[in-house]
């Protein structure tokens, strides 16, 4: 399907050509290389000649690679649920080198000591889309083990919860749209843009390059990119969180355990590749940068686990940090800018963009393409003007 697409679209192009038109060399220019960004590639290239640009050397280098990598349905607010109800279809039947994407691990939500009451929302929520029921403390230590009794007031079991592999995901999206003829330029920053006429003039990595539509999709940057071509910013603000890995407890196969989660967010740990990741689910403003973690951030992580759980830790497997970019509302923003004609918005997709992309790219490419929004995303309650940037105030 896609090889026949790119056919007809070159000799449309060669048809236009010969007529005596102008080509511009990229249909649809894409500013960044996370999923975001790539996951619309796939969807937009067979639709036209796409031309991704990532600053980095790799792709997914920021919040793509550096995610807990987990999907969990009833999570952030409702615009949020809808997409992540709208992309379990791909994220859970898509196989990557004849493995699944996605595998159920459910998770342990728990109301401690000083957050009484927190449950009972939590279960009342009207948004709730899921599965989830009260569990005694008994059945929580017989998931995990290694829970400390005395600091847990209530638990709550869900299980529509997934650990994902986000290579894979990533990947598959790459391979889907370099079939499609898409084009991938790393280490490629964009230093200037601007439209002139009908034409968005983009120079990147020291290459001048010319695209009717440029999508933003530069995560931490996408407020920085907007400036840089002249356009008001939304106060998308990237906030760091800090991860670690570190050593399962002795005498415990941690594999099959669930995600353990505090209902204050203040916590949680799960089992990564026989061993726990850490967080302290830290939401610190930064800049756009290459994120590291903070030593202090990590010696928080490992106590406040410990709190809640018999874990020595006599060393630390790795560290690292990722920047989770929020709108001021933190729902994600999917549409086209006011002050600037073919420039689409992809971007505040917070610790969601992984678990939202398929929806959010067939949102995005349906805007793009002045299509009906597709019919699976509407029947999951996706709502196109609850992500437009026009809900959110000019910044300055």
């Amino acid at each position: 399907m896609y090889e026949q697409a790119r056919v007809l679209h070159l000799a449309t192009s060669c048809w236009l050509s010969l007529q005596g038109f102008a080509l511009i060399p990229w249909d649809f220019l894409v500013i960044g290389g996370g999923i975001a960004g790539v996951s619309l590639a796939a969807e937009l290239a067979p639709h036209g000649r796409t031309l991704v640009l990532e600053q980095e050397s790799a792709l997914g280098y920021h919040a793509t690679g550096r995610s807990a990598a987990i999907v969990v349905l009833d999570y952030g607010a409702p615009p949020l649920r809808a997409l992540t109800q709208a992309s379990l279809p791909t994220l859970l039947q898509t196989e990557v080198d004849g493995h699944l994407l996605a595998h159920r691990k459910g998770a342990l939500m728990l109301e401690l000591r000083g957050q009484e009451g927190a449950l009972d929302a939590r279960l009342q929520d009207p948004a709730l889309r899921g599965e989830a029921r009260e569990i005694s403390v008994d059945e929580a230590l017989d998931r995990v083990p290694i829970l400390r009794r005395e600091v847990i007031v209530r638990a709550c079991w869900e299980p529509d919860v997934w650990a994902l592999d986000a290579d894979g995901l990533l990947q598959w999206y790459r391979r889907r749209a370099r079939a499609a003829g898409a084009e991938f330029r790393l280490n490629a920053e964009v230093t200037a843009l601007e439209r002139a006429g009908d034409v968005w003039q983009v120079t990147a990595g020291g290459v001048n390059e010319q695209a009717g539509t440029v999508v933003n999709a530069a995560g931490a940057w996408a407020d920085t990119l907007a400036m840089r071509a002249g356009l008001r910013p939304l106060g998308l603000q990237p906030k760091r969180r800090t991860a670690l890995p570190v050593p399962a407890p002795a005498g415990h196969d941690v594999q099959g355990w669930p995600a353990v989660v505090d209902l204050g967010e203040t916590r949680y740990f799960k089992p990564d590749a026989g061993a726990l990741m850490l967080s302290l689910a830290d939401e610190t403003d930064s800049p756009p940068c290459d994120a590291w973690a903070d030593d202090e951030d990590v010696a928080t992580a490992v106590d406040r686990v410990q709190q809640i759980a018999h874990l020595p830790v006599e060393r630390v497997i790795a560290t690292w940090a990722g920047l989770r970019t929020f709108a001021p509302d933190r729902v994600p923003v999917v549409g086209w800018a006011r002050d600037g004609e073919g420039f689409l918005w992809l971007a505040g997709q917070g610790g969601y963009g992984l678990q939202t992309a398929p929806a959010m790219a067939q949102l995005a490419a349906s805007i793009v393409r002045g299509t009906a929004l597709p019919a699976a995303l509407g029947a999951a309650g996706v709502d196109a003007m609850a992500l437009s940037p026009d809900r959110l105030e000019a910044g300055p």
